[in-house]
C-alpha cells in the first residue's frame, strides 16, 4: 500500500476504523513503521492478571513479569491484577518493533527505507473497539494522526484481551479480560475516553440524509490545502 502511495505521491492518508471491532494490534505496526516519527513510536504498557490459567496460556508474558517483580521485590509475583506499570512497561516499550525484527516471526517486517510524511487522519466511531481502539490511541498519543468522529468504544487505559471459558458445573460460556493496558501518554491514564480532535457524532438527520460529516470535513481540509498551495 505504501509503495503505491509513494508512486502516486499521495499526501493524505485516511484510516476509517468506524466499523473495525478489533483484531491484532501488532498489524498496526506495519502502518506506524511507514510513518515519519514511527521509529520512535511509544506503545502501550502491559499488565497481566496473575492466575493459574494465565500462567500457562500467557507463559512468556508471565515469566517476564515475574522475573522483573522478583528483581524488584525478591519474591515471586502474587496472584491478582498486575498493574505496576513502571515494572514492566519500560522493558515492553524498549524496542517497539522487537517482534517485527525477530527472524521467522509471523510479524517479521523489513523496515522501510521510505517514510510517509503527509497528513494522517483516523476516523473513529462507537464500534471502533479492542485493537482498533488501541491503535487509534497510540496514533493520538504519538502525535501521528488527527482523530475525527467520536471516541472509540474502549477506554484508553483498561482491561482487554478476551479469554473464552466454560464454567465446569453449569457449562455456561463466559469470557474474561486477561490483560490490563496503559496508554502511551502516562499523563492521561485517568482520562476515561480518547480525546477527539474534531467531533462528528452521527445524528438522526445525518443518517436519513446519508451524510458523512467526518469524511466531508477531511475532504474540505484537503481541498483547502490544495488552494493554499496554489496561492
Amino acid at each position: 500500500m505504501f509503495e503505491e502511495i509513494r508512486k502516486k505521491k499521495v499526501e493524505t492518508l485516511v484510516i476509517d476504523l468506524r466499523q473495525n471491532g478489533g483484531g491484532d494490534l501488532e498489524l498496526g505496526n506495519y502502518i506506524t513503521s511507514y510513518l515519519a516519527g514511527g521509529e520512535n513510536f511509544k506503545g502501550y504498557g502491559e499488565g497481566l492478571k496473575i492466575s493459574n490459567s494465565n500462567k500457562i496460556i500467557f507463559k512468556e508474558t508471565h515469566q517476564l513479569i515475574d522475573s522483573l517483580y522478583q528483581l524488584k521485590y525478591g519474591k515471586p509475583i502474587p496472584d491478582g491484577v498486575f498493574t505496576e506499570e513502571n515494572l514492566a512497561t519500560d522493558y515492553v516499550r524498549k524496542d517497539f518493533y522487537k517482534k517485527q525484527k525477530t527472524p521467522n516471526s509471523i510479524y517479521s517486517l523489513e523496515r522501510p527505507n521510505w517514510q510517509f510524511r503527509g497528513k494522517v487522519y483516523i476516523i473513529s466511531g462507537s464500534n471502533t473497539g479492542s485493537a482498533a481502539s488501541m491503535f487509534t490511541v497510540q496514533m493520538k498519543d504519538n502525535g501521528l494522526a488527527e482523530i475525527i468522529g467520536v471516541p472509540p468504544a474502549n477506554q484508553p487505559t483498561g482491561s482487554t484481551v478476551v479469554l473464552p471459558l466454560e464454567l465446569p458445573n453449569t457449562k455456561r460460556q463466559i469470557s474474561v479480560s486477561t490483560h490490563f493496558f496503559t496508554r502511551p501518554d502516562s499523563n492521561k491514564h485517568n482520562v476515561p475516553y480518547l480525546e477527539i480532535d474534531h467531533y462528528f457524532p452521527l445524528t438522526k438527520k445525518d443518517y436519513f440524509e446519508s451524510r458523512d460529516r467526518a469524511m466531508e470535513y477531511i475532504i474540505e481540509q484537503i481541498e483547502l490545502k490544495e488552494i493554499q498551495t496554489q496561492q
